[in-house]
């Protein structure tokens, strides 16, 4: 059987026909089905074969020369082919290194604190997260202190002297918790075994001490002398000590900022009266404080104003306030009153503490702040005489 000639096939396929029916549809019309569908293959048959005889015929009508070229051209094409499938397997097979790479490679965020200092929090490939606090100087990075944290959990933390950029101090749970200790230049001196309790303590060592300067003050450019004390922490205090043109120490001023270098605490002491003002903030409650002591006739008077900022109004109010007269021997305290909505008020609930040899029992009033101020007068007037 030719290639061309399907007529045996047909004929098999009509006959398997006889003991089944396909579809309901009779013998005949599956027989012509088939028959067209034959058909439609020969054709298709025909055409490639028509194409490859006259390629055929093509090569066999080309010269020995011309049969080498398309030959040639042939290979060349499938060269070709070949070099650019091995060029696009190359450049994907780089891109995903490239990628696996970017993948592995650590991921690091620096955020900038503000003070000219930077947290800079890095993970690594192998689940190690490393937070590194550093102090910018020009183009160098102090480090103050650095925390790192394996994925199965251990941790260690290294504090550094902001001076040197040497060890002070480090802690870790690793095989038992330990503290190692540094000496100057950074070499380890000491390491002993802690209670965990023990790592954080409340008062924060201090690490560092700088040589006394010269600076000038707010007030009428006069001359003082301070220093710096630096604390575990990466707290900070400034002390300034102001003396006359005969060496005698006027006032001493102590300012101290926390490790974001906000100011925290404010003290300054006269040596003359006694007199001493301290004031404190807290950023998180951002509430302030104001005292002030100081002697008046052998006795001693004081006074203590707390204000806190209201967020819902946007003002700073004075929500107590505490006066002592030394002379007359009368205490007030004051705080301010809120209205049914939660809102601050321009009400004070003020007690008056009268002396305790006068025997009288407190008085309380509500009172606005003029009449608050005007009311301790006069009580402090009445026991003055």
């Amino acid at each position: 059987m030719s290639f061309g000639d399907f007529s045996d096939i047909k004929a098999s396929a009509a006959d398997s026909l006889k003991s089944k029916t396909i579809g309901g549809v009779s013998r005949e019309s599956a027989q012509e089905a088939i028959a067209k569908a034959l058909e439609k293959v020969k054709a298709q048959a025909d055409e490639v074969i028509g194409d490859l005889q006259r390629e055929l015929q093509d090569y066999k009508n080309k010269t020995a020369q011309e049969m080498v070229q398309m030959t040639n051209e042939k290979d060349e094409a499938v060269f070709s082919a070949k070099a650019n499938a091995e060029k696009e397997i190359a450049e994907a097979k780089k891109e995903a290194e490239e990628a696996i790479k970017k993948a592995r490679a650590p991921r690091i965020n620096v955020k900038d604190l503000g003070n000219g200092e930077q947290e800079i929090r890095k993970v690594n490939r192998n689940g190690a997260v490393m937070v590194k606090k550093v102090k910018v100087d020009g183009d160098k990075e102090i480090p103050l202190n650095v925390e790192v944290t394996t994925l199965a959990g251990d941790y260690r933390k290294t504090k550094y002297n902001p001076l040197t950029g040497k060890p002070v101090q480090s802690f870790t749970d690793v095989n038992g918790d330990k503290i190692t200790k540094y000496n100057d230049n950074g070499t380890s001196v000491s390491t002993k075994a802690v209670n965990v309790k023990k790592t954080k303590p409340e008062k924060p060592a201090l690490v560092t001490q700088t040589q006394p300067r010269y600076v000038r003050t707010d007030f009428c450019g006069e001359q003082a002398l301070a220093f710096d004390r630096i604390y575990s922490d990466d707290s900070k205090e400034t002390i300034t000590r102001v003396t006359n043109s005969n060496g005698k120490i006027e006032r001493t001023k102590l300012e101290k900022r926390n490790a974001d270098d906000i100011v925290v605490r404010s003290e300054v002491s006269w040596s003359e009266n006694n007199a001493k003002r301290i004031e404190t903030y807290d950023p998180e409650t951002r509430v302030k404080t104001y005292y002030e002591e100081y002697l008046y006739n052998g006795k001693k008077i004081s006074t203590k104003t707390t204000t806190v900022y209201d967020n819902t109004s946007s003002i700073r109010h004075i929500i107590k306030e505490e006066q002592f007269n030394g002379p007359s021997g009368v205490r007030m305290a004051a705080t301010l009153m809120k209205d049914e909505y939660g809102l601050y008020t321009d009400t004070y609930r003020v007690k008056f503490f009268p002396p305790k040899s006068s025997g009288d029992k407190p008085v309380v009033m509500e009172l606005d702040k003029e009449s608050m101020s005007k009311s301790f007068t006069e009580i402090c007037s009445k026991y003055n005489n």
